[in-house]
Order: C-alpha cells, then structure tokens, then sequence
C-alpha cells in the first residue's frame, strides 16, 4: 500500500534509525540488508546513468519517488562500506483474478559505473537473490523488469533464477500543442472512485500482477465523461523528468546536440530537461475507445507538458486497441523500440501454477517503469 502523511513521517524518522544487517562478507565486499532507505543510497541513485545499450539517461526525481515506495528492503553490496550495487525490494500485493498474491518487486537495480564489467553482479547477484527469499514464509511472487538493451541486467537477473516471460512495450504519445479538453474531471468524489475502481477491475481481471496502489495518487487521476455526466474513460499521470546522456542508433548523438535548439521539436523532447507524463490504470468504455486520444492530450494541457509514456504487455488485447486508436505523435518514434522485459521468479509454486501467471497479459504500472 501507498504511505499515507503519517506513513511519510515514520519512513524519514525510519532513514534516522537505519537498521543495517551485513548478511554475507567476504574479503572486503559484503551483502548488506537496509531495512528502508539510507540517503547514502538516495545520493547513489541520483548520479546513476541508466541503461547500457538503449538510451542512457538520470532519473532526476529519485528522492520524490521513493517516499511512495511501499514496505522498501535495500539489498546492497559495499566494498569498505561504500556502494558498488543495489536492488531495492519493494514488498506488495498483487492481483490475479481478483486473488490476491504475495510479491517482490525488484527496482533500483544497479551498478557503479566504475566497477561495471568486473563481474562483480554476476558474482554476487545469485546470493543477492537467494538472502531476500531466506525470511519469507509465504508463497510469493518475485519480479523484476529489465531494459531490453540493458543486457548486463538481464543476464544477471537471469543467472539469479528469473525467467523471462513477457515483454512490454513503450508507448509514446504527444502533441505540439495540447488542447485542453472541457469534458476532462479530477477524480475526486466517492462515488466517482467507485466507479473508476469498478471498470478497472472489469478491464484488468484478466491480468496477472494487477496492483492499483497508485490509482488516485497525488489526486492525479482524471475521466472525460460525456454531457450527461457518465464516464467514458480514465487514467492516472505521474510526472516524470530525465536528462537523457545518449540515444541509440547512428544519429543519436546528433539528436541530442541539435534538438536542445530546435523549435517546437524541442517541446516534445529535450534531451537537457525531458519533462513527461506516464499514464496508467487506463480504461474506456467499449465503444469509446477513440476518446483516449482526448483523454490523454486533455492531460497534456492540464500540465503544460507536451510528451507521455504508456506501458502495455504485447499480449494484452489493449495493446491492439491502442495501436488502433491512438494517435502517437512524434515522440512515438523516439521511444518505440524501448521494450521491457519481464522477469520472474516464484516461491511455493508448483510448474502448473507458475504457467496460470506467466500465460496472461501483464498489469504494466507507469509507477514502475519511468
């Protein structure tokens, strides 16, 4: 679950009373459990470069973000007590057919730059792994999502026992200029919540890792609804901003040099400053589906940003909705080929149960991804 004000205060008083456990030292590296977040680790993440043969950008709002993480566990290898990697497991619960499962969700996976291609993570990553499942009693689900061209990660979450079973796609929407649209409501009311908790879970029932922890965070989510007052569509926005180092493919480095300077094309992505929106927990009233371009763009307005990205498991029937009916815009062609690859470990499951889970379309949370 998402902390609440009060939550908030007691994870900052719990960075004050840091529990460290060194669970595994050899010569002078050690596995090291964090139970929560130390600001050291918050330092560690900010100069991070993310990605190795993809795009390689910084997150420049790790420290609002992790606030919001739930029950955080930081797995950390030090040398002399300074941080080489982490993985940072986020415990939550999950839905699959409204059945609600245990499950470890592996972010802030990375590297120093300095030590990576030491074999380092190959060495120590399997442990890694092996030491957040030796306190857990339930059946669980274990999962981490990989860059498609970060293959120094996948391979170690692999050698760690994940699997691969999905792959997400990145979508990208914009506009030039986003027309605010009159029909576009914050969801506020109870009533209204209701109901966008009701089509979610219609639409989502057949996914499998459905988790709606961030539907009305921030008080962002929002539903165009028509004149009578009944809703067509929703979806909730998180606002995002990275300063992108370097972009794949022959002209790369010329896009990032030349589009800081170039009118208009610049709204849609400045590499120095890329400010956008993701979007998720999206759903639409069959028959409806074309409104999503306003739903969308109208959320563009309302925020003075021109570009967005949406996740979507290729083998989500939403996926060809999407396709079919969005109007991408250019940053589409910037972020197209980003795809994300899930990862999968499980605890107390048997072959067959696994197959219920690895066989069904994704829940992509935009939390998660950006």
């Amino acid at each position: 679950m998402l902390f609440s004000n009060g939550e908030r205060r007691r994870f900052s008083s719990k960075i004050k009373s840091m529990k460290k456990e060194i669970l595994l030292k050899e010569e002078n590296h050690a596995i090291v459990r964090y139970l929560g977040l130390p600001n050291h680790a918050v330092d560690f993440w900010n100069r991070i470069a993310w990605g190795t043969e993809g795009a390689i950008y910084q997150n420049m709002k790790v420290r609002e973000k992790i606030s919001k993480i739930a029950n955080p566990t930081l797995m950390a290898i030090e040398k002399d007590e300074v941080l080489q990697a982490t993985a940072l497991f986020s415990n939550v619960s999950v839905l699959s057919e409204n059945k609600s499962y245990n499950c470890q969700y592996i972010r802030f996976f990375a590297t120093d730059p300095a030590i990576r291609g030491t074999g380092l993570m190959k060495r120590y990553a399997s442990k890694v792994m092996s030491l957040i499942r030796e306190d857990e009693t339930l059946q669980t689900i274990y999962f981490a999502l990989v860059e498609k061209g970060n293959k120094a990660s996948f391979h170690a979450v692999k050698n760690a026992g994940y699997s691969h079973t999905g792959t997400i796609k990145t979508i990208g929407f914009s506009r030039f200029f986003p027309k605010f649209k009159n029909q576009l409501f914050q969801v506020q009311s109870q009533h209204d919540k209701s109901v966008v908790m009701a089509a979610l879970s219609k639409q989502y029932a057949q996914h499998s890792l459905t988790n709606f922890n961030p539907v009305f965070l921030h008080n962002q989510y929002y539903v165009l609804k028509d004149k009578d007052g009944n809703i067509l569509a929703g979806c909730q926005y998180h606002l995002c901003e990275w300063k992108v180092n370097r972009l794949p493919g022959i002209g790369g480095d010329f896009t990032l040099k030349l589009l800081p300077y170039l009118p208009l094309f610049n709204r849609i992505f400045n590499p120095k400053k890329f400010r956008f929106l993701t979007f998720e927990a999206i759903f639409c009233k069959p028959g409806n589906e074309d409104c999503l371009n306003d739903l969308m763009e109208g959320l563009l307005a309302l925020n003075g940003i021109n570009s967005a990205m949406l996740w979507v498991d290729e083998k989500d029937p939403f996926f060809e909705t999407i396709n079919r009916v969005l109007h991408f815009g250019l940053i589409h062609n910037f972020v197209k080929s980003n795809d994300v690859y899930m990862m999968q470990s499980f605890s107390g499951f048997s072959e067959e149960e696994q197959k219920q889970f690895t066989g069904k379309p994704f829940y992509a949370s935009a939390f998660d991804y950006a």
